[in-house]
């Protein structure tokens, strides 16, 4: 198993979650699921099914439909039941998931029962306590309660049952006043700071962040606190106005809002998030038997506040591999003392990122790798509803031509104008499975040097979905194509095979700092030194990671005499 992780490691640097090995471990933990589905009750067995839902186990599937039965029996008479005594936030939160994310509005009815529920027990404080025990004396609420009574009321909202904005207004409210002055956040703040556990944790810091971005998600669902208090917004063309691959001028224009942040919740958010940062280790070294939950709590967290690194480390890859070392052969997983059924099904619910697929996020990071290409840029929010076609929105069951026959058309581009073709194809490429690109590849390297570059630019978008490391010898020759809306499909491709969305700090694009009116020769010599920098630095990171089947050939020879070259001239240039 170690040998195999640390293949994984080396050979996969994006996607990991789609990678053979991850979805190999996945499979193997999901007999053991099924198989003790019915050694669970309550919560912990909602826990287990949505796992194996998630995991693409079929709804059909008897224990399934029967984790389905025990849910709607536990909201029978319009008042929710719980089997888990003072834990019954935690298992509310999971049936109301659960019911969602399978049903959609099909079970609207019982879903208001276990809304009614979560929000009777909201504190006057914002927080939540354990319902059936005496509040603790000195608590103002858990943090962990708190978590997953957010996440409920989610996922009601998603079913399409409106929740109070006060509501969430508390809940950032609590957040304010409970978070310590470190930044983070204790199991059970404390209005006296005498209580037992109101120390800050990881655990419970991670929990906090996800907190106040659910809750911000709905308040202001464009703001992103850990960016800037500002978004950027296309300007669209009007003519164009679905248009995909047209460059589009970024504007920064204030975030629409239904509901006010307060600004104390947004430096709230940024201050625990450091915290994370700081703490962040693949397994959580404070959290003992509750290692699953940390998982589960991370992978919420990091797909809420749309991130793919902590810090300089990438946490999908670094907490998977730590996961995979604790396999058993009979896929569960040990993450404590001893396997247990809670923690294989929190490490699934980890890997198959179950979040990020609520969220219909294909990446944790905006605009990571898109480049020119907008694609998803002022598309209706609920992409699964409706699909692109040219300039028209269609429904579901007018599908997306097969991905061979886009390609083809993007070669000919003869019948289907130029611009259709690419939508369908960013279309059939983001909401589809990007794995049928790898079937495309001898093609896609065709186009990447047909002479309309328009279609080069789509040919090098798409193969930056590949996630094929061997191919960055091709990205790295287009960083010098002719044209310059290609040199940035290629730098984006880049960044998405190297899970550095940000690359290594130069410029999307060259000119968009630039002023109206620049001259062409100024335009041209900033554009030299960024393709420069692109060259320097993609140049050395691909020479190390690149497959070591593919080194020793003439391309690495010349790149490394071309680096040599570059880095002389830079260091003998006039200052």
């Amino acid at each position: 198993m170690l040998l195999t992780v640390w293949v994984w490691m080396c050979c996969l640097p994006a996607n990991a979650e789609e990678s053979p090995v991850i979805r190999a471990a996945i499979d193997r933990s999901l007999p053991y699921l099924q198989a003790h589905l019915s050694d669970v009750r309550g919560g912990h067995k909602t826990l287990v099914a949505l796992a194996l839902f998630k995991a693409g186990t079929p709804l059909e599937t008897p224990a399934l439909q029967g984790a389905l039965k025990d849910i709607q029996d536990r909201c029978a008479g319009g008042q929710y039941q719980p089997m888990d005594g003072n834990a019954s936030i935690y298992a509310a939160a999971l049936d109301a998931t659960f019911l969602v994310d399978t049903g959609g509005e099909r079970y609207r009815p019982q879903v208001q029962v276990i809304a009614n529920y979560l929000l009777r027990h909201q504190l006057s404080t914002g927080g939540w306590e354990y319902p059936d025990t005496p509040v603790r004396p000195g608590s103002v609420g858990d943090t962990s309660v708190t978590q997953y009574a957010c996440l409920g009321l989610w996922a009601v909202e998603r079913s399409g049952i409106k929740i109070d904005p006060g509501v969430w207004l508390r809940v950032l409210d609590w957040h304010v006043k409970s978070q310590n002055p470190d930044g983070g956040y204790a199991y059970l703040p404390s209005a006296t700071a005498n209580l037992a556990g109101s120390n800050s944790t990881l655990n419970m810091t991670v929990n906090g962040v996800a907190s106040m971005h659910i809750a911000m998600l709905h308040l202001a669902p464009d703001l992103q606190p850990l960016k800037q208090n500002r978004v950027k917004q296309v300007e669209a063309p009007v003519v164009k106005k679905f248009g995909i691959l047209e460059e589009v001028k970024l504007q920064e224009k204030p975030v629409e809002r239904r509901a006010a942040i307060p600004q104390a919740a947004i430096e709230a958010v940024r201050k625990a998030y450091g915290f994370v940062v700081a703490r962040y280790s693949p397994l959580n070294p404070e959290a003992g038997s509750f290692q699953g939950y940390y998982l589960y709590s991370l992978e919420r967290m990091a797909a809420l506040a749309n991130v793919s690194l902590l810090g300089e480390r990438d946490w999908y890859q670094s907490s998977s591999a730590e996961l995979l070392k604790r396999q058993q052969a009979d896929g569960s997983v040990q993450l404590g003392q001893g396997a247990s059924v809670r923690d294989t099904a929190f490490a699934v619910l980890f890997l198959v990122r179950a979040t990020a697929k609520v969220l219909q996020r294909s990446t944790v990071e905006p605009g990571f790798g898109e480049g020119l290409l907008a694609g998803g840029r002022g598309l209706p929010d609920d992409l699964v509803a409706v699909q692109l076609n040219g300039r028209t929105i269609r429904g579901q069951n007018q599908p997306v031509p097969p991905l061979d026959q886009l390609l083809a058309a993007l070669q000919s581009t003869g019948e289907i104008p130029l611009d259709q073709v690419q939508e369908q194809l960013v279309e059939q490429i983001q909401i589809g499975d990007r794995r049928s690109l790898v079937g495309q590849v001898d093609l896609l390297k065709d186009l990447a040097r047909h002479s309309n570059a328009e279609v080069r630019r789509s040919a090098i978008w798409a193969i930056g979905r590949t996630d094929r490391l061997d191919l960055g010898t091709l990205l790295i020759n287009s960083l010098d194509d002719p044209d310059l809306g290609v040199m940035i499909e290629a730098r984006n491709a880049l960044c998405w095979l190297s899970r550095r969305p940000n690359g290594f700090g130069e410029a999307e694009d060259p000119l968009a700092n630039l002023l109206p009116g620049t001259p062409e020769i100024q335009k041209n010599e900033v554009i030299a030194g960024w393709h420069r920098e692109l060259i320097l630095h993609w140049g050395r990171w691909y020479l190390d990671a690149r497959p070591f089947a593919e080194r020793g050939d003439e391309f690495e020879a010349d790149l490394k005499r071309r680096i040599t070259a570059l880095k002389q001239e830079t260091a003998t240039a006039p200052r």
